[in-house]
């Protein structure tokens, strides 16, 4: 093979021994020797060689392909490039290593980050130093390593959206070095390699309502605990995030709408704040918290707010006390089941709307069937008048998960079981269970 612009050839000797032959800028043959390889090998070593010496004559930037090339070649053939002119030697960056990188990476990032996001950013970097070393460069870090650094981690017992959270943070620690123009590829750009955080059906459950009143019961004593419950199970707020962003003045009395502070998308334009109903289960919980607040108080909650305070632990002790078996993604499920309730009243877009995110979310993330749906379905009977089960331009399928359901839209109940105005019906002991998992077939009533 031989291009004619500027003498590009392939030779070989009959040992088979490939070489690149080409004449230089200054008239000068060269000769890169390759060793036993394939012709196809070849010539991709041909085709990346012309656009180097096109770059050395015409002076104009390298191409993105070959610049990646030149990242993953071995160090024999990079010296043998060095050797006939085409590229520079290949040395070490200052600040180039994982190590010192991500630190002044995660450093740099503070003043225009949020803290959770710092501290998310650190675990990744000890991952990442773990098993990399802090003095690894990042230019040595191939697809390959990637690869091999996400089954590390799985094989570690790491749960799948925190293996895929770590590795996106690595894809911006490289990306944010591209940028920079110090380095030309990013390997954990491999596709491979994904990112996207998905839902898990096995810690999903969904939270009835009697569950939950024995929860909030079980708290009687802490006004601000049980407003933090009932904000995630009957305001479907994220928690903490939302629910500590809640200010009294966010709260619409006359109107009984609720202004819900977003911060976890307010870098989104438009989507800095939602509103949703002053539900009235909600109501008089917010109403009992206001009361006691002490006066000229500016959030819902007060003493719940510094960062060594840990809401998870604290709940579960709470969940442990009503006499309950604590579920996973604690609040995160309290959230998951208002969604269900509400997809049995409401359209898809209405609730979507309330819940702050999309419909594509809510089906990958959130939706859960209720334990009495299967019993209802089984035993034949109609669902509920006016649900969305009647009206298919309100029904959104959810695949099957966990817990169990009580409507508990009657009119009258509050978030109390039967501790306020005297008119919720008693509760009965109820804990959240597991629904037997089905296969790819659809349910069937046989």
């Amino acid at each position: 093979m031989q291009t004619s612009d500027y003498l590009l050839s392939i030779g070989h000797d009959p040992k088979g021994k490939r070489r690149i032959l080409f004449c230089a800028g200054d008239g000068s043959r060269k000769t890169i020797r390759l060793g036993k390889c394939s012709e196809r090998a070849a010539e991709t070593v041909l085709m990346h060689v012309e656009e180097l010496v096109s770059v050395s004559l015409a002076g104009h930037a390298i191409n993105r392909n070959t610049a990646v090339w030149l990242d993953e070649i071995s160090d024999v053939l990079h010296e043998r490039l060095v050797k006939v002119g085409l590229i520079k030697p290949r040395g070490k960056v200052p600040g180039m290593t994982l190590g010192a990188f991500t630190a002044d990476y995660i450093e740099s990032r503070r003043i225009d980050t949020k803290p959770r996001t710092i501290i998310n950013l650190t675990q990744t970097r000890k991952e990442l130093l773990r098993y990399f070393g802090e003095d690894k460069p990042m230019v040595e870090v191939t697809s390959g390593d990637a690869i091999a650094f996400r089954l590390a981690m799985l094989g570690r017992k790491l749960a799948d959206n925190t293996v895929r959270r770590h590795l996106g943070r690595c894809r911006q620690f490289y990306k944010a070095a591209i940028d920079k123009e110090l380095l030309q590829k990013n390997p954990f750009a491999h596709k491979q390699i994904k990112v996207a955080v998905r839902g898990n059906p096995d810690r999903r459950y969904f939270i009835g309502r009697e569950v939950i009143e024995r929860v909030l019961a079980a708290c009687s004593d802490d006004t601000e605990w049980q407003t933090i419950i009932a904000l995630a199970r009957y305001g479907g707020l994220r928690c903490p995030s939302e629910v500590l962003a809640l200010r009294w003045t966010d709260i619409d009395w006359e109107s009984n709408m609720i202004t819900v502070r977003c911060p976890k998308l307010e870098h989104l334009e438009g989507h800095e704040t939602r509103v949703i109903p002053l539900f009235r289960e909600l109501k008089p919980v917010l109403r009992q918290a206001f009361a006691e607040s002490p006066t000229g108080s500016e959030f819902v909650i007060s003493r719940y707010r510094g960062g060594n305070k840990n809401l998870r632990t604290q709940f579960l002790r709470i969940i442990r006390r009503a006499g309950v078996e604590p579920w996973g993604m604690p609040f995160q499920n309290l959230r998951s089941s208002r969604e269900t309730e509400l997809n049995e009243t409401y359209p898809w877009y209405t609730v979507c709307t309330w819940m702050g995110h999309s419909r594509e979310v809510a089906s990958e993330r959130c939706l859960t069937v209720p334990a009495e749906h299967y019993a209802r379905a089984a035993a034949g009977e109609a669902a509920p008048p006016g649900s969305a089960a009647q009206n298919p331009a309100q029904y959104m399928h959810a695949g099957a998960r966990k817990g169990s359901h009580d409507q508990g839209h009657e009119e009258g109940k509050t978030a109390f079981c039967g501790s306020i105005q005297g008119v919720a019906a008693p509760c009965e002991p109820t804990e959240p269970q597991p629904i037997p998992p089905r296969g790819v077939e659809p349910l069937s009533p046989g």
